[in-house]
């Protein structure tokens, strides 16, 4: 499974990991409020990203294992690049 992420995303990773370490302060004022916020964002966005390739990757596990069946003697790398297109034209007709 491959994901891409923004540089800012990357940035809201690296910022939620050091705030782990100042909350344990417990600061209340609103610019701390307001960057937490947006670190928050990134982060679901991230989650986001990773349960729509993690749902993708199942659905073309599926649709290997139907290719298969249907032509059992074909290779798994074969197979999978069977169902890569089959997805693509689906989506395709969508």
């Amino acid at each position: 499974m491959q994901i891409t992420i923004t540089q800012k995303e990357y940035e809201a990773i690296s910022f939620a990991r050091s705030e782990i370490q100042s909350l344990i302060e417990a600061a209340d004022d609103k610019e701390y409020l307001k960057s937490a916020t947006d670190a928050e964002s990134q982060l679901y966005s991230i989650l986001d990203k990773f349960k729509k390739a993690k749902s993708k990757n199942n659905t073309l596990k599926i649709i290997k294992k139907e290719v298969k069946k249907q032509c059992p003697h074909i290779s798994d790398n074969i197979a999978m690049k069977h169902a890569r297109q089959i997805l693509k034209e689906y989506k395709k007709g969508k």
